[in-house]
Order: C-alpha cells, then structure tokens, then sequence
C-alpha cells in the first residue's frame, strides 16, 4: 500500500495531466492510455465503445459524445444549427430531419420508417399504439406523442417546464431527471441504466471504464472523474490548483505530467 497524491490505493503509477488549469487523469482503455482533449477550452474525456476509444466532437460550439447502435459508434449531426443524435430503427441508424423549420426523428410505422406530421401547426410524430396510428396529445399546452414502452402507452412529463418523454433502456421505462435546469435523461452502460449527476452545477454522465460504471466526483470544487487504471478505480486530485512535482515529471509542450508513488512493476510514462 502506497501513498498515491494524497490518495492511498493499490496501483502502480497514477498519471495526472493539467491542461490549461484544469486537471484532468489518463485512462486505461484496452491497454491504451488515453488522455483527456481540450475542445474550446472544455475538457473531454473518451468513453469506450466496444472496445473503439471514442473522443467528443465539437459541432458549433457544443462538444457532443458518441452514442452506441447496435456496436455502431455513431456521432451527432448538425442540423439548422441544432445538434441531432442518430436513433435505431430496425437495425439501421436514421439521423433527424428537418420539417418545416424544426427537426424531428423518424419513427417506425407498420413496419415503415416516417416523418413528422404537423397537427395544429406543431410537428407531431405519428406513433403506432396497440396497432392503431395516433397523433400527438396535447400536455399543459404542449403537444406531445405518447409512446409505447414494454407494451405500455406511456405519455410525456413536464420537467420545468419542459416536455419529456420516457425512453426503454435495458427493459426499464426510465424519465428524464432535471438537473441544475438541465433535463437529462438516463444512459445505458454495460447493461446498467445511469443517470446525470450534478456536480459543481455541471451535469456529468456516469461512464463504463473496464466494465465498471463509475461516476464523476468533487475533489476540492473541480470535476475530476473516477478511473480505473490499471485494475484499480483511483481518483484524480487537484493540489491547489496546482500539480505537484512529487515523484517524478516531464515537460511535453505545455502539459505537466506527474506519476507519483511507484509501485512494483511500472507500466505508465516510461
């Protein structure tokens, strides 16, 4: 057992990177350290995709995350200035499009993908309820589209103020949650439904390192995430906003590396 940044863990090196006063920590991926990218001054990590490293992307200012389909890794589009995610229809990725200025998803109908319909001069999506094609409902002044979900017609929430609706993950009808005004709605990893949580008022999604879903924490008012680095789930750490030259260090351009506390075997920055 070694003392690690001030963090006491099994683990043979713990690599911590700052970039541009925010730190961020190397992950293990498939025997791959990866670091943590710089889009616009916003710190990304990468996520694990079926064993695919995948890294955010920035479209008009707004970094977006890889989703999987069907062990497909696809990436947002841009629609009319609004980002769009694919979704899943029989096996193949559709993407969104745009009817009469908004953007909408295709949905299945009888075995048929199709468009938005405008009812009351709102796009509505028609839907396929217990065989029968239904249009939208109207919800405190919103219309919104039932769904079906495990054979239940389910109906949209209002999440201050703002209109979801449920989505099946995993075989479980989850909602939206609203966090820090933000509604976001739940993930699923390695077969686990998660949810955002909120953290130093930003939301953060739970990630699947190695097979285990681990979730951000708060170390000392900055958002680090929980890794699993080789084997063992560490912490990264802020030391006073600065990175501490305990064990060892090496100067790449403008990033300051730091492994401290090695222990047996070492495996990172050599």
């Amino acid at each position: 057992m070694g003392q690690l940044c001030g963090i006491e863990q099994h683990v043979a090196e713990l690599l911590v990177i700052e970039l541009h006063g925010t730190v961020v920590c190397g992950m293990e991926l498939h025997g791959t350290v990866v670091c943590g990218m710089e889009l616009h001054g916003t710190v990304v990590c990468g996520m694990e995709l079926h064993g695919t490293v995948v890294c955010g992307m920035e479209l008009h200012g707004t970094v977006v995350c890889g989703m999987e389909l069907h062990g497909t890794v696809v990436r947002g589009m841009e629609l009319h200035g609004t980002v769009v995610c694919g979704m899943e229809l029989h096996g193949t990725v559709v993407c969104g499009m745009e009817l009469h200025g908004t953007v909408v998803c295709g949905m299945e109908l009888h075995g048929t993908v199709v468009c938005g319909m405008e009812l009351h001069g709102t796009v509505v999506c028609g839907m396929e309820l217990n065989g029968t094609v239904v249009c939208g409902m109207e919800l405190n002044g919103t219309v919104v589209c039932g769904m079906e979900l495990n054979g239940t017609v389910v109906c949209g929430m209002e999440l201050n103020g703002t209109v979801v609706c449920g989505m099946e993950l995993n075989g479980t009808v989850v909602c939206g949650m609203e966090l820090n005004g933000t509604v976001v709605c739940g993930m699923e990893l390695n077969g686990t439904v998660v949810c955002g949580m909120e953290l130093n008022g930003t939301v953060v999604c739970g990630m699947e390192l190695n097979g285990t879903v681990v979730c951000g924490m708060e170390l000392r008012r900055t958002v680090v995430c929980r890794m699993e680095l080789l084997g063992t789930v560490v912490c990264g750490m802020k030391l006073h906003g600065t990175v501490r030259q305990r064990c060892g260090n090496e100067q790449h351009a403008t990033l300051h590396m730091e492994w401290c506390g090695v222990i047996g075997q070492s495996k990172i920055g050599q």
